[in-house]
């Protein structure tokens, strides 16, 4: 998509900036989430593939910074009442399940899901705002992020081992 160097591409940086913030503010919340789920993992193939998500999201965490670095941004704080939800749900699977069952991981393979949907949605529309502002340095880095949250929410589709 061809840039556009009008004012409305200007008009789009106040929320493509907060929803940097937002988003890093719900990644770092989905780096604890992941700790908590992976302490109450049963499946080995689950827990591996929460480690690795694990990892995943600290990269995320650091290229949403690089992000805000390339717009002479600081990284402040704004909190996201979508992943907000996305918690409070995950603790009251948690709270419906039995440690130790196949039901437990299948509610936390739910709830994994359910943030990589979330965090798709919101990269997706991080790509395309950052094309629109001609961007390019932050839309490969939101781009990279988005093809690894595919990945993931690939993986967790697949009937558990």
């Amino acid at each position: 998509m061809p840039h556009n160097s009008g004012t409305e591409d200007n008009n789009l940086m106040p929320y493509f900036v907060h929803a940097i913030k937002r988003l890093h503010w719900a990644e770092k919340q989905t780096a604890m989430l992941l700790d908590k789920m992976r302490g109450e993992a049963f499946a080995n193939s689950l827990k591996k593939a929460i480690e690795v998500h694990q990892a995943q999201t600290a990269d995320h965490i650091l290229r949403l910074e690089q992000v805000l670095q390339i717009l002479g941004e600081t990284v402040t704080e704004r909190i996201c009442e979508a992943m907000q939800g996305l918690v409070k749900d995950t603790s009251m699977i948690l709270g419906d399940t039995v440690r130790k069952t196949r039901s437990r991981d299948l509610g936390i393979r739910a709830a994994l899901m359910k943030v990589e949907h979330y965090e798709m949605a919101t990269y997706v529309i991080l790509v395309q705002l950052a094309q629109a502002m001609g961007l390019p340095d932050a839309e490969q880095l939101l781009q990279q992020t988005l093809i690894e949250e595919k990945e993931m929410e690939e993986k967790l589709q697949q009937p558990p081992a």
